[in-house]
């Protein structure tokens, strides 16, 4: 999940601020119910947000709180050479708290060409 807005970034955009809801599906064993839960990783050793171009290298940025973690929130902000050309950017966040790994699911995001 994140709250990027509805604007993505531009090629080379240096500045731009990832955020992403760290959360955790659980499904009830008798009624197969899902329900997805926020994290508190506020004592998360690890904290990274992966982004990969289309067709490019992977580029993985520690990741800060966005408040103190109790909310799930995990952000980076991008620098020169993270957000190259492409159609697109992909973009995932990884913790690990309390020696179990969470990844956020993977969002797509449109980046704009300058004119």
């Amino acid at each position: 999940m994140t709250s990027l807005g509805d604007i993505g970034p531009h090629e080379g955009q240096v500045g731009f601020v990832f955020e992403l809801i760290v959360t955790d599906v659980v499904i009830d064993p008798v009624t197969e119910v899902q329900t997805e839960t926020v994290l508190n990783i506020s004592t998360a050793t690890t904290k990274e947000i992966i982004l990969r171009m289309e067709g490019g290298a992977r580029v993985v940025k520690t990741a800060t709180f966005s408040t103190n973690g109790s909310d799930g929130k995990i952000r980076c902000v991008s620098a020169a050479g993270d957000i190259g050309k492409g159609e697109s950017v992909y973009v995932e966040g990884h913790v690990i708290l309390l020696a179990e790994e969470f990844y956020t699911e993977t969002l797509v995001i449109p980046v704009s060409a300058h004119l």
